[in-house]
């Protein structure tokens, strides 16, 4: 059985990619969102579009960027609590 480190290198897990099992409310919210965004896309003169399509794109971008952020922050916190358990003197 290969460790999580050798199934993260070879890429056989992918961190970044929507839990299968994500919540039914934010399932639910995306469906709302894409729906409205062609609502008012559909609506809009095609000069128009292209700025709500640069919108989209800063929005991908940010949501990129604060992900990437959690992802690290999430990592080293694990880290640390890693560590802490096995380190750390025993107080009980």
């Amino acid at each position: 059985m290969k460790s999580i480190l050798e199934e993260l290198w070879y890429g056989e897990i992918h961190p970044m990619e929507l839990n299968p099992h994500i919540n039914k409310d934010v399932n639910e919210l995306a469906k709302l969102i894409d729906t409205n965004r062609n609502k008012l896309s559909e609506r809009l003169k095609e000069s128009d579009r292209d700025i709500l399509d640069a919108y989209d794109c800063c929005i991908d971008e940010m949501h990129n960027i604060i992900e990437r952020e959690q992802f690290i922050y999430a990592f080293r916190l694990g880290g640390r609590i890693m560590a802490e358990t096995l380190f750390s003197d025993e107080r009980t």
